[in-house]
């Protein structure tokens, strides 16, 4: 399944268009400059999201640690949907979830550069 990230959001075979009011959710996985830490997150709300981990308000790191840059992104338009794949990522091994971010993007370059446009 092919997703464009846009305002007006297409998917799947037919490029049918999604209402930029629908729900949406995005499987996520940030990590630091050193990647040496990931998170791997869900929301329906990816700008918001990114920036409160970049200004460390995200209760669920310990304290001082901090993501800088999304690496991996998936995006579902159902939350049950995005809840399983969340957990099979997360539950994951290290090695099968950096193989995930080396497959989609083996530069490891920060994804969040356009969001603002994009979403």
């Amino acid at each position: 399944m092919q997703i464009n990230i846009r305002k007006e959001l297409t998917y799947g075979e037919k490029d049918k268009a999604i209402p930029a009011f629908a729900r949406h959710f995005y499987v996520y996985i940030m990590t630091d400059d050193a990647h040496s830490l990931l998170f791997v997150g869900l929301t329906n709300d990816l700008f918001r999201d990114v920036h409160m981990h970049r200004d460390g308000k995200m209760e669920e790191l310990p304290q001082g640690k901090r993501v800088q840059k999304l690496v991996y992104l998936e995006y579902y338009e159902g939350l049950s949907e995005g809840i399983g794949r969340r957990n099979e990522i997360f539950n994951d091994t290290l090695i099968n979830q950096v193989s995930l971010i080396l497959q989609a993007n083996p530069q490891w370059e920060d994804l969040t550069p356009g969001l603002e446009t994009t979403l």
